[in-house]
C-alpha cells in the first residue's frame, strides 16, 4: 500500500484496563493499515478487542480504567495519540466518526433528532443554528427518513430508523474515515441490508471508507475489501476478503466460515459450531489463546504464541500449523492410505516414507484425547486438500 494513499496506520497498539484485581491486556501490539475509500473489517467473537481498537482511533478511551501502553495511530501521517483534547476534538466528529453499537444509548432520549444532527454540524462548520437545521433535514432525507420528523424524539423510531438516525449524526460533517461498531445489532434481516446498503453507498458517493466491526463474518465477506480477524486482543490473520473463502489458513477463521450455513449447506448434518469459550479476560495465555478450541493445537501451541507472518499476497496469519488453503468446509476429511500433504505441501508417502516424513503427537485438548499427525520435516499438521476446521482428524495409517 503506497504512503500517499493510506488514510490509517496502526503501528503497535496496545492498551490495558487497570481493575482493584487484575491488569486485563485488552490489545497487544495490533497493527493495520487502511487506504482512502477502501471498506475494511474487524471480525472476531465479544471480547476480542475490536470495540477498544475503534475507541482507541477516537480517543474515547476512559482514563481510569483504560491506558493505551504503546504505539501509534496514524491518521494522515499526523499520530493522534499526540494531539491535544482540542486538536482531537476537532477531528472526531468531522474527519473520522463512529457510529456506536446501541443506537438507542447513543441518542439523546430528550433532545429531537433533528437538534442531534444540527449540533454536530454547528460545532464543526461554525454556521448558524438555522444553517444547522437545515443541513440536519439534508442527512435525515439522505438517510431515508423524511424531514418532517426532524422535531421527533428517538423513542418516537423504529431500531432501523434510529440507527440511520445514527449515521446521519456521523456522515453530517462528510468524515473522510466512518468506523461502523455493530451497526446491525439487534436488526432484523432485511434492516440489515438496507443498513448496510445504505453505508455502502453514502461511502461511494462521498469516497470515505469505513472499518466495519462485526461479529458476523459473512456481512464483513459481503461489504468488505479486506478483513482483520481477531482473538483474545491480537490479530490472528488479515487478507483481502475476496480470497476469504478459499485461501483463510487459520483455524479460527476457517471455524468461523464454516459456521455460517449458505444454500449449499447440507441440511442433515448438524450446523458447524466452534467448541469451548474465548480466555478469561483476566488471563494472557503464552501461547496460542485459540489452543484449548484447536483441533489442531500441539504442545508448541500452549507454550510459545506464533507471530503474524506473511501467508500469501497481503496475506498474513499467526498460527504454528497454519492450514492448506482451500474451501473451509465442516466435514471431516480422512487421511488416505496412499499419502497426503502437509501445510508446506511436503508429501507424505505412506508406503514407503510414513516412519521418515510423519509422526504423531498428542493434542493438548484431554477431553478429546486427539491424536494428530505432524510433518517431521516442518511441524505442519498433514491433511489432504482443503482440511477443514474443528473436525477430528481422522487416519487409517
Amino acid at each position: 500500500m503506497s504512503d500517499s494513499n493510506t488514510l490509517l496506520k496502526i503501528n503497535n497498539l496496545s492498551v490495558q484496563y487497570k481493575t482493584d484485581d487484575a491488569l486485563i491486556q485488552a490489545l497487544s501490539s495490533v497493527s493495520l493499515e487502511i487506504n482512502k475509500g477502501m471498506t475494511f473489517g474487524l471480525v472476531g467473537e465479544t471480547g476480542a478487542g475490536k470495540t477498544t481498537i475503534a475507541k482507541s482511533i477516537m480517543r474515547l478511551i476512559a482514563t481510569p480504567p483504560g491506558r493505551i501502553t504503546g504505539g501509534e495511530i496514524l491518521y494522515n501521517g499526523s499520530d493522534l495519540l499526540k494531539l491535544s483534547q482540542q486538536e482531537m476534538q476537532r477531528v472526531r466528529g468531522a474527519e473520522i466518526s463512529m457510529i456506536f453499537q446501541d443506537p438507542m444509548t447513543a441518542l439523546d432520549p430528550v433532545m429531537t433528532v433533528g437538534r442531534q444532527i444540527a449540533e454536530v454540524v454547528e460545532i464543526h462548520e461554525k454556521c448558524s443554528a438555522a444553517q444547522a437545521f437545515v443541513k440536519a433535514n439534508q442527512m435525515l432525507e439522505m438517510v431515508g427518513i423524511p424531514e418532517t420528523r426532524a422535531n421527533e424524539y428517538p423513542h418516537q423510531f423504529s431500531g432501523g430508523m434510529k440507527q440511520r438516525v445514527v449515521i446521519a449524526i456521523a456522515l453530517a460533517c462528510n468524515p473522510n474515515l466512518l468506523i461502523a461498531d455493530e451497526p446491525t445489532t439487534a436488526l432484523d434481516v432485511t434492516v440489515q441490508r438496507q443498513i448496510l446498503d445504505l453505508l455502502l453507498a453514502i461511502s461511494s458517493e462521498s469516497g470515505a471508507a469505513i472499518m466495519l466491526i462485526s461479529h458476523d463474518i459473512a456481512v464483513v465477506t459481503n461489504v468488505c475489501e479486506r478483513v482483520l480477524v481477531m482473538y483474545h486482543g491480537r490479530i490472528v490473520e488479515e487478507l483481502p476478503t475476496a480470497r476469504l473463502q478459499e485461501s483463510a489458513r487459520h483455524p479460527y477463521t476457517r471455524a468461523l466460515i464454516a459456521s455460517v450455513p449458505d444454500m449449499a449447506t447440507d441440511k442433515s448434518r448438524p450446523l458447524a459450531t466452534i467448541s469451548g469459550r474465548p480466555p478469561a479476560v483476566l488471563t494472557d495465555p503464552d501461547g496460542c489463546a485459540f489452543a484449548d478450541r484447536c483441533e489442531f493445537a500441539t504442545e508448541r501451541c500452549v507454550t510459545s504464541r506464533p507471530d503474524l507472518v506473511p501467508a500469501g499476497e497481503k496475506h498474513k496469519v499467526a498460527c504454528w500449523h497454519p492450514q492448506p488453503a482451500g474451501p473451509a468446509i465442516a466435514e471431516p476429511v480422512a487421511l488416505p492410505s496412499g499419502g497426503g500433504r502437509c501445510a508446506e505441501n511436503h508429501v507424505l508417502d505412506a508406503l514407503g516414507g510414513v516412519k521418515e516424513n510423519i509422526r504423531f503427537t498428542e493434542a493438548v485438548r484431554p477431553r478429546t484425547g486427539l491424536e494428530v499427525p505432524i510433518c517431521s520435516n516442518c511441524e505442519a499438521i498433514f491433511g489432504r486438500g482443503a482440511f477443514p476446521p474443528m473436525t477430528r482428524f481422522q487416519t487409517d495409517l
